[in-house]
């Protein structure tokens, strides 16, 4: 018999990305596992990453322009 692989969680890469899976409810059971495993001291994680990974995409809330 095979041996079966336990599937370490990545952590999140953003905090746009930290955000999105905190407030959709079908990627929120996952959340709480990719937030322990997103690298740094418990009380800094969130604080460490960048805020976007490139541009926003289609679902995603932008910010108006002021003109």
């Amino acid at each position: 018999m095979a041996k079966r692989r336990a599937h370490r969680a990545k952590g999140f890469k953003s905090k746009a990305q930290w955000r999105y899976f905190f407030a959709n409810p079908k990627l929120r059971r996952y959340a709480r596992k990719k937030a322990h495993a997103t690298k740094g001291p418990p009380k800094i994680r969130y604080r460490r990453l960048p805020a976007r990974k490139g541009p926003p995409g289609a679902r995603t809330a932008r910010k108006r322009r002021r003109r």
